[in-house]
């Protein structure tokens, strides 16, 4: 196995950075960003309750960056899944765990739809 490091800016232009936080930080009002100039990475957090999300000038690139990190997944997918079962690792959770997550969850959604109400 060899090991490469993407540059920040490698990071930016291959979508790898918009696609990380349009699937993954944007929806929990995070947003990761990389400093190109010094290559530093931080991560901001926003307190609206939806999130972030990109518009403008960002927005116009964003089909074409989507769609070349989903042809890398859609290449690389059956190789992992066939060499280890999945695509994404699981995690095993415990019952009390999992229904923990499950209760904070449908508190944290009936917080968001301003009922103040647990289901």
């Amino acid at each position: 196995m060899s090991e490469e490091m993407l540059t920040a800016k490698e990071l930016m232009e291959g979508g790898y950075l918009q696609e990380a936080n349009r699937r993954f930080f944007h929806p929990l009002g995070l947003a990761m960003f990389v400093n190109v100039n010094n290559g530093s990475v931080g991560v901001l957090r926003d307190d609206d309750p939806e999130g972030w999300r990109y518009e403008g000038e960002l927005l116009d690139e964003a089909p074409a960056k989507a769609r070349k990190v989903q042809e890398e997944i859609d290449q690389k997918r059956p190789v992992r899944e066939a060499a280890l079962g999945y695509w994404i690792q699981p995690l095993e959770w415990t019952e009390e765990e999992l229904a923990a997550a499950k209760a904070e969850g449908k508190r944290m959604a009936a917080l968001l739809q301003g009922t103040g109400e647990e289901s």
